[in-house]
C-alpha cells in the first residue's frame, strides 16, 4: 500500500480513519507523505496513469505532480516487482486544455486499461513527447484517441473495475458514455461486450 503526499488544497480527502483500516489489512506500507513538508507531490492515480502489467508510469508535469517522487514510485514497484525483466518506465509529459490552460491530473486526459486505452494525444504540448507517448501505448493496447471536447466531457475519466469473478466492466459517467461517436462505442463493445456501466453523473 502507498500513502501519496497530497497538495494542501487537496489535504481534507484524507482519511485517517480509512487509513488506518487500510494499514491493519496491508501490513506493508510505504508512506511518502513526509514529502508534503518539502512541497513535493503525487496524487496517486490522479497523478500517475499506471500499466501496471507492462511497466509503465506516464505523468503530467504539474505542481500537483512531482517528476522526483514519480521516478522514485518506480524504483518502489520494481523492488516489489521480484523477477521483473525490464525496469519501469516513466514518461513525463506537459498537457494544455483546448484554451491553453495546463492539465494538473493525468487521468483527466489518459486511461489505460487491459486491451485498451484511451488518450487525448492532442493535449500533449511537444509533438516528440506525444508520439513517445502514443508509441508506448500502442506496444501493448489498442489506442482510442478522443479530441478535446471529449476530454471536457470526462471521457478519459473512465474506470476499469474487476468482480471477484474476474469479470472486468468499464465505468463511466453518463456524460462521457453521451459524448463517444458511434464507432467509438463500437470500439468500447469490442474490450468490454455488455459490461459498459454508466453512471448517472453529468458533472
Amino acid at each position: 500500500m502507498f500513502l501519496y503526499p497530497i497538495h494542501p488544497s487537496h489535504r481534507l480527502e484524507r482519511n485517517q480513519e480509512l487509513v488506518e483500516l487500510l494499514q491493519h489489512r496491508y501490513p506493508v506500507c510505504e508512506d511518502m507523505t513526509k514529502y508534503e513538508s518539502e512541497r513535493e507531490y503525487l496524487e496517486g492515480t490522479a497523478s500517475v496513469v499506471f500499466d501496471r502489467m507492462n511497466g509503465k508510469l506516464y505523468m503530467t508535469r504539474s505542481p500537483l505532480s512531482s517528476e522526483k517522487l514519480c521516478r522514485y514510485l518506480a524504483l518502489h514497484l520494481d523492488r516489489l516487482a521480484l523477477g521483473a525483466e525490464n525496469p519501469t518506465r516513466c514518461f513525463f509529459f506537459d498537457a494544455v486544455n483546448k484554451h491553453g490552460h495546463p492539465i494538473h491530473t493525468t487521468n483527466f486526459m489518459m486511461m489505460i486499461g487491459t486491451t485498451l486505452a484511451l488518450v487525448c494525444s492532442d493535449a500533449i504540448s511537444n509533438s516528440r513527447d506525444r508520439e513517445e507517448v502514443l508509441a508506448a501505448l500502442r506496444e501493448n493496447h489498442e489506442v482510442m484517441e478522443i479530441n478535446q471536447d471529449q476530454m471536457d466531457a470526462y471521457c478519459a475519466h473512465v474506470f476499469e473495475v474487476a468482480t471477484p469473478h474476474d469479470d472486468v466492466y468499464l465505468v463511466m459517467s453518463s456524460r462521457a458514455k453521451r459524448n463517444f461517436s458511434t464507432e467509438q462505442m463500437a470500439c468500447l463493445k469490442r474490450h468490454y461486450g455488455n459490461n459498459i456501466i454508466d453512471v448517472k453523473l453529468d458533472t
